[in-house]
């Protein structure tokens, strides 16, 4: 209970700073946070867990400076207790190649990305070798900590560290959903631009609607199915209060990427599972839902609902939808990517993941993203058939999150592992965990196999 009593002290006052705009303290909070993780290892995760999982600290300068963020001067102090914890096990330690190739995708989208800076220096004038380096330095403390989690902390610990993921992304949830009741008029946004609040839609702090609509909507389908699958009979207050929030957070976020996300969530699960469980327990959160005063949900899809052309369709999908992201979709289906032959473009049109790797990767790259999925999705379907409830969740939740992946790589560009510029964001960080504790998952039970029997 400590612990989230100071993450929770440390999040509100650090939050309470950023917005408005009190540099003085907020550069000792961090100070008091770096502090804080001397005093265990597991407190110098949950100060980076914070640093990595809560957007506004890459985005709030340190007395003016965009080199330091959270993220990297808490690196530090879990470097030097992750050089004093006894190795438990091996970071693959399975052996498997599905995670070396899954390491090699990550780093792959983040290398052709350098590349294209370097390519194309002009266009990125903003880039210095600093930020470069800073750049660099993220994807390191990223997969630095994942090795320090899983290879040099002990199961009990690592469940903690996912509780903690979890109250973390409570505490930004409970600041989006205070935002929109100061703000109620957002919900009618649809109407016109007299009603907008751009400090909602763009949130500086959050990132867009969409950013934060999608993370939570896929937040809601993991901690829904892990609810609905769990045969335990103890309740986990946090799964629960996580999934209430990020279904609210789902609704009122007006993003219809979100919602599609949502939908096919369920339903995959649906197919999965072979059984009438999760759509009863999904009907019976509609029913809620349609009975609540929700008619901001109708006046949002209302565009596409009654589009009757393809110009209606690309109207409502804000151009996302178009003859030109197709276009350029196909000409970006090059064995050389364009990113590193002169070809350069501002937007990606579509708005599309697997637009942007083609971009930066070329038709090669792509394949190589694919054939990752298929080779995680292909590894946990042969596991499906294990007794094992806890496996059996995760090998649910794995293959759900590669087909939903590949599904959202076509219309929103941060539903990955990594994003295609090549940052580690929220969804990454959550669905990286995911994937490395499935891994220990399999490595309990390929060890403990007649303790399951």
């Amino acid at each position: 209970m400590n612990r989230y009593i100071s993450i929770s002290l440390f999040y509100v006052i650090t939050y309470y700073c950023a917005i408005n705009e009190i540099a003085e303290i907020y550069a000792l909070m961090l100070i008091v946070m770096v502090i804080f993780q001397f005093s265990s290892f597991e407190n110098s995760i949950y100060i980076l867990s914070l640093a990595l999982l809560i957007p506004f600290f890459d985005t709030t300068p340190i007395l003016g400076s965009e080199k330091l963020t959270l993220e990297r001067i808490a690196f530090f102090p879990f470097l030097l207790q992750l050089s004093n914890k006894i190795q438990i096990r091996k970071f693959n330690m399975n052996k498997k190649n599905s995670f070396n190739f899954l390491i090699s995708a990550v780093i792959l989208v983040a290398f052709f990305s350098i590349l294209q800076i370097i390519f194309d220096i002009n266009q990125y004038e903003y880039f210095t070798p600093f930020r470069l380096l800073g750049f660099i330095i993220d994807i390191i403390i990223v997969l630095f900590f994942f090795y320090g989690v899983f290879g040099k902390m002990n199961n009990k610990s690592i469940d903690k560290v996912f509780d903690m993921f979890l109250f973390i992304l409570i505490l930004e949830g409970i600041s989006i959903l205070l935002l929109i009741i100061y703000n109620p008029n957002y919900l009618y946004s649809t109407l016109g631009p007299e009603v907008r609040v751009y400090s909602i839609e763009r949130n500086l702090y959050f990132g867009t609607r969409n950013v934060w609509g999608i993370l939570f909507s896929l937040i809601f389908v993991i901690t829904f199915i892990r609810f609905q699958m769990r045969k335990r009979k103890n309740i986990d207050l946090l799964n629960i209060l996580m999934m209430i929030i990020s279904l609210t957070i789902t609704v009122v976020s007006l993003s219809r990427r979100a919602y599609f996300l949502c939908l096919i969530g369920i339903g995959i699960a649906f197919l999965m599972q072979r059984n009438f469980k999760p759509i009863i327990f999904a009907g019976l959160i509609a029913l809620v839902i349609f009975l609540l005063p929700t008619d901001f949900l109708y006046l949002r899809v209302e565009s596409m609902l009654l589009a009757r052309s393809f110009e209606d369709l690309r109207y409502a999908s804000s151009g996302t939808i178009s003859y030109e992201a197709t276009e350029q979709f196909l000409n970006n289906i090059t064995i050389i990517p364009n990113a590193l032959s002169g070809r350069t473009y501002e937007r990606n049109l579509s708005e599309s993941l697997w637009s942007g790797i083609l971009y930066r990767q070329g038709v090669l790259g792509l394949l190589f993203q694919f054939i990752v999925l298929f080779l995680i999705y292909r590894k946990y379907n042969a596991k499906l058939t294990i007794r094992a409830n806890d496996l059996q969740v995760h090998v649910v939740l794995m293959k759900l999150i590669i087909i939903i992946f590949f599904i959202m790589g076509f219309i929103t560009s941060g539903c990955y592992f990594i994003n295609f510029i090549g940052y580690i964001q929220q969804i990454g960080i959550i669905t990286l965990f995911l994937f490395f504790y499935s891994e220990l998952m399999i490595f309990k039970y390929e060890n403990n196999k007649l303790s399951y029997l």
